[in-house]
């Protein structure tokens, strides 16, 4: 059986994930840990990082071999898998750099570099064993349905369904969702994540006790082992909340219904300040922010972009000071200024975007923008600002700068940049919306870290995508977090006349987030989290114990849903059998991609459809994110079957 798999168009395959191959499943093709064994090795030899998960520039096919020695075929010296005669041929094109050819046993104990011609082949074709390596920093199992204590490092993010997450890398158990009313998911119209309701602007006390964050008009807080309560309605959801320097307040905006004095197009909006623990609000402040932003279509990626990183990219923020609330002044995000308590402005910046606010409250970090002739203004170096003055001072680093986050120890500021790469035509009559652009740009996307004093900056990361949106620094730990937004190049190749829509929202870009060591070389790093998701911050505290909310997914009718399944809930496999994941919600040959086993849990992501006399669910396994479609009952002779029962 040979299979060419264009490493482009590999988001559908990466979201179900590949079939353990066993002697007696060859046909299923080289498992995942294999194939990630062989782009290991192979990242070596090029002196970068290579996958075959998504964005690769290149391709790869497998096909099962017969061996002629006791090398799995390879025509080298030693002995590597005496006695084995049938394995994997693993052959990869990298464009640009150059061909290789692998020879792997079955169950991947034994891996080989055979030959190769370009960048990183061994003359002569030298033998190199690249053991499978597991990692020790797995993947969020699934949510926890129960008060989960976390130990830190402690992370916050938003869920794919836009819920509020909180999960401790390493734990043993898997994210808790402390909030269950959001409803965010790809649309099958525009291909990007869209959502009637999801929080956002997550953000914890100074301290890391206590964990802030929004909806389209009100304010939450959780602390450690207590559900969120809301501190605060009717806010200004144009700019977001901002902690006191000490903590023990939070402070939110407020739309006053009235003109700015100095400005017929700009907003007075009021500040207001509740006591962390709760309690009555008093006026801390008052700003200006302008409005009247607007703008045609976006493409997928631009579109989950923006929902990370603001519009543009010039993320809105509103900064509690000594001195004041440093707040965006306008929409567009491109303008800093300081207000004090008495709504005095005391400096503004109107060419600086992207601020990050340093752990001591006394720098900003900003993105210096410069004006393109014809165009929107765009990214044009760093520039230190001092908080209290609004004197600003250059940093020196490579590259345009993208997003920024200061390091918790404030020496550092890490920046990202984006290169375009290789371009993936539309194909006609994809069924794409007119306002996409006709080819879909691979970026190769790069974290960094610039010492504020001075010297060489230093990579932390690279690799394939549209941009980064948002960074996070651990306080308790030596890692970085980060939100990776795909690119389109997978939803481009998969469009075409004809396509089942359901592979198309699976091909669609998706935030992820990632996690780089600040220590080279650290085993499990970097890593990116199972399953869609973004807006990550990291808390400052030991621990904390997270609280899960109630499950509020919504019911389908019942006729057409005998056994109760819900849309973004879970359900378990209780089918005395294994049950068959398919690419297509169909009965057809060669379309079976993996298997659930009786126990495994579940997350309904779509459905029900009726086809070949079944009603089929797409679903996504808690455990490693595998996703296709599964029939929910099945009959025979001996009854009905239930595959799947719902999780209360």
């Amino acid at each position: 059986m040979r299979r060419f798999l264009a490493l482009l168009i590999l988001a559908s395959v990466v979201a179900l994930g590949l079939i353990a191959a066993t002697s007696a499943q060859a046909q299923a093709g080289p498992g995942e840990a294999t194939l990630d064994a062989v782009f290991q090795d192979l990242s070596r030899r090029v002196g970068r990082t290579v996958t075959w998960r998504r964005g690769l520039l290149g391709e790869y096919s497998w096909q099962e071999v017969i061996s002629n020695n006791d090398n799995l075929g390879c025509e080298t010296p030693g002995t590597a898998a005496p006695g084995v005669t049938r394995a994997w041929e693993i052959n990869i094109s990298l464009y640009e750099l150059g061909t290789y050819n692998y020879r792997t046993t079955f169950d991947g104990s034994v891996i080989l570099f055979c030959r190769g011609t370009g960048v990183g082949a061994d003359a002569g074709g030298v033998i190199t064993p690249v053991p499978p390596t597991p990692t020790p920093i797995p993947p969020p199992p699934p949510v926890t349905t129960a008060p989960t204590t976390y130990a830190a490092p402690v992370l916050a993010y938003r869920n794919a369904s836009g819920d509020v997450a909180i999960f401790g890398l390493g734990a043993s158990t898997g994210p808790t969702a402390i909030t269950g009313d959001a409803r965010g998911a790809v649309s099958p119209d525009f291909f990007s994540w869209q959502a009637e309701r999801f929080y956002d602007n997550l953000q914890w006390s100074p301290d890391g006790a206590r964990l802030a964050f929004q909806d389209s008009g009100g304010l939450y807080v959780a602390e450690s082992n207590a559900a969120p309560v809301q501190a605060a309605g009717g806010i200004y959801g144009l700019l977001p909340a901002a902690w006191s320097p000490d903590g023990s307040e939070i402070a939110y905006p407020v739309d006053t219904r009235q003109t700015a004095p100095d400005d017929p197009l700009a907003t007075l909006v009021q500040v207001q300040a509740v006591p962390a623990a709760g309690g009555s609000p008093r006026v801390a402040g008052t700003i200006t922010h302008g409005t009247g932003c607007g703008g045609g279509g976006r493409s997928p990626a631009q579109q989950v972009y923006e929902r990370e990183a603001g519009y543009e990219g010039n993320r809105q923020v509103m900064f509690w000071t000594a001195q004041g609330f440093v707040h965006t002044q306008n929409c567009t995000g491109i303008g800093m200024a300081l207000a004090d308590p008495s709504g005095k402005r005391l400096w503004e910046l109107a060419d600086v975007a992207r601020p990050a606010l340093s752990p001591d409250r006394s720098r900003i970090a900003a993105i210096r923008m410069g004006n393109v002739p014809g165009g929107a203004p765009t990214p044009a170096g760093i520039v230190m600002v001092d908080a209290a003055t609004g004197q600003t001072t250059p940093l020196n680093v490579s590259g345009a700068p993208e997003q920024l986050a200061w390091s918790a120890d404030g020496q550092s500021v890490y920046y990202t940049t984006r290169t375009p790469g290789r371009t993936v035509p539309m194909q006609p009559n994809a069924g794409l919306p007119d306002f996409y652009p006709p080819e879909a740009t691979i970026y190769t996307v790069e974290l960094w870290s610039a010492p504020v004093a001075g010297g060489e900056p230093v990579q932390l990361w690279t690799g394939d995508g549209y941009a980064i949106a948002r960074i996070s620094a651990s306080s308790t730990a030596a890692v970085v977090a980060f939100t990776l937004i795909q690119d389109e190049s997978a939803l481009y190749q998969a469009a075409a006349p004809g396509a089942n829509p359901s592979l198309l929202v699976a091909a669609a870009p998706q935030p992820q987030i990632g996690v780089v060591s600040l220590t080279p070389n650290t085993p499990g790093y970097p890593f990116l989290l199972q399953g869609a998701a973004g807006s990550p911050v990291f808390g400052g505290a030991q621990q904390f114990t997270a609280v899960p909310a109630e499950q509020t997914a919504p019911t389908l009718p019942t006729g057409d849903n005998p056994l109760g399944l819900q849309i973004g809930g879970r359900a378990s496999v209780t089918s005395d059998t294994n049950v068959n994941v398919r690419l297509e919600p169909k009965l057809a040959p060669g379309n079976v991609l993996t298997l659930l086993r009786p126990g495994d849990t579940v997350t309904i992501l779509s459905g029900p459809l009726s086809a070949d006399d079944l009603r089929w669910w797409q679903v996504r396994r808690d455990s490693d994110g595998a996703t296709g479609w599964v029939a929910d009952q099945v009959s025979d002779g001996q009854g009905v079957t239930n595959n799947l029962t719902p999780l209360q």
